[in-house]
């Protein structure tokens, strides 16, 4: 791991970089404040850094800002170096952003030890970087004015953009025009509102290509130590397509219903119609089973038999038709009232042709 060591007192600076290589770490040297925080903006600098409280050109207050979690996740971890063990200076820089502090005379263990400690949280924040970059549902960090300070690359493959073009834009600048003042309302309330999660939201927003897609955008609140909100951390999951299938399967849902009303309707229909010509078989069938039982030979009788019995099969299915469907019994108790309360009774012996 690569260190910085930024103290104007060379001896200082020697004594504590020459004992940090010997536990295996790479050193980068600076002599005031302004060569601390050349090395702190190159992306390839060091991860950890110990600062001289008090140096020229530029305090190590000044170099605090650099040290905290940038637009790309990059976090150096602070560790100031003070002569002067007051609560003044401590509190001072803690606020300025640092992590932890040494006092001078440096103590060799507990340098080793306030290092160590350092590096394991370096590593803890590094797996957490990566867990952010890789996730597979868009994330993205704003402050409380609704800038983006950090995305990762599923929002940026959501969006068709590059980093750099939603890095320090609002988030409510993807969202639709027509939602775009709701967007910015929405953002604020969340902001300022009491609880640390808020109800998932549903918005339209816009690429880089101008597709619009629709997203569930679920918000929560990003807290300091001292519990005050310095913004939002923000998830969002594409539910465009999920929408469409949505749709699709209420349209299909719609055809569906309307087909079977159309199949109903015309089984009732289907099931009125063919009951008249079919008693009139099933009446001249009977009234020849009546008639000429006995007179005919064997096989006619048991012909006449067949077919009497057939017609009552027929008869049966075609009443039973109207019931296949949900309110098709109801709708034939209506149809038959209506058709005068039932089927027609027909004595076999007066003939099909009259009524009983």
């Amino acid at each position: 791991m690569r260190l910085l060591v930024a103290d104007d007192d060379s001896i200082y600076r020697m004594f504590l970089s020459r004992q940090l290589s010997k536990w295996g770490y790479e050193i980068v040297a600076a002599c005031d404040g302004a060569g601390a925080l050349a090395a702190l903006e190159d992306r390839d600098g060091p991860s950890l850094a110990i600062l001289d409280w008090r140096m020229p050109g530029r305090t190590a207050s000044k170099c605090a800002a650099v040290c905290a979690p940038n637009s790309d996740g990059r976090y150096i971890y602070l560790l100031l170096l003070t002569a002067r063990d007051t609560p003044e200076d401590l509190i001072a820089g803690m606020d300025a952003g640092a992590d932890d502090y040494l006092t001078k005379p440096v103590d060799m263990a507990e340098l080793r030890l306030r290092v160590r400690a350092g590096c394991r949280i370096l590593e803890f924040e590094e797996r957490s970087r990566q867990l952010f970059d890789d996730a597979p549902i868009a994330y993205h960090e704003a402050n409380t004015s609704g800038v983006i300070v950090r995305v990762n690359r599923a929002e940026c493959r959501l969006l068709g953009c590059d980093a750099g073009e939603i890095l320090g834009r609002r988030i409510w600048d993807f969202v639709a025009p027509a939602q775009a003042e709701k967007g910015m309302a929405v953002f604020q309330a969340a902001v300022a509102a009491s609880n640390q999660r808020m109800e998932d939201t549903e918005w339209e927003m816009c690429g880089r290509n101008g597709e619009t897609l629709l997203v569930r955008l679920q918000q929560n609140q990003v807290r300091d130590s001292r519990g005050a909100v310095t913004g939002l951390r923000c998830t969002m999951l594409d539910i465009t397509e999920l929408r469409r299938q949505e749709d699709l399967l209420k349209r299909q849902a719609a055809d569906l219903a309307r087909s079977n009303a159309e199949l109903e309707q015309f089984a009732y229909v289907a099931s009125h119609d063919l009951q008249e010509p079919l008693r009139m078989v099933s009446g001249f069938t009977q009234l020849l089973a009546k008639r000429y039982a006995g007179k005919l030979d064997a096989k006619a009788d048991q012909y006449i038999e067949f077919t009497v019995s057939g017609a009552k099969r027929m008869q049966q299915l075609i009443a039973d038709l109207p019931g296949a469907f949900p309110r098709g019994n109801q709708r034939r108790r209506v149809s038959r009232r209506a058709a005068g309360g039932g089927h027609v009774r027909r004595s076999p012996e007066s003939g099909p042709g009259h009524s009983g």
